[in-house]
């Protein structure tokens, strides 16, 4: 019974992160994960008034993890915590177009 543990183990913990190598990097789980980072993208409120004000992220968040995508979270958590917020505009570093999360 231990050997078999030990087996499905050491299986898991190989097999997972040989599969994850051929996902794009970083990928959560695999070996490279703390090696690529993804460049944050660019968050802009607008605000009531209609003024825009950019958002600096380490005031939200205290360590950045590059496998995870705060292009999801980070709006909505916007819309709640910063009072007057109509809209969050993402500006993302490559060639996608910006998008626009609109508060509830």
């Amino acid at each position: 019974m231990a050997v078999a543990f030990f087996v499905i183990f050491l299986a898991i913990q190989i097999v997972v992160p040989v599969v994850k190598l051929t996902s794009p990097r970083p990928a959560r789980f695999g070996w490279h994960m703390w090696t690529a980072r993804n460049r944050n993208p660019q968050f802009v409120m607008t605000m009531k008034d209609g003024s825009l004000s950019p958002v600096i992220l380490s005031t939200y968040l205290g360590l950045s993890r590059g496998e995870l995508d705060i292009r999801e979270a980070m709006p909505a958590h916007l819309c709640r915590v910063v009072p007057d917020v109509v809209s969050v505009q993402i500006k993302t570093l490559d060639s996608e177009p910006s998008k626009v999360y609109s508060c509830p």
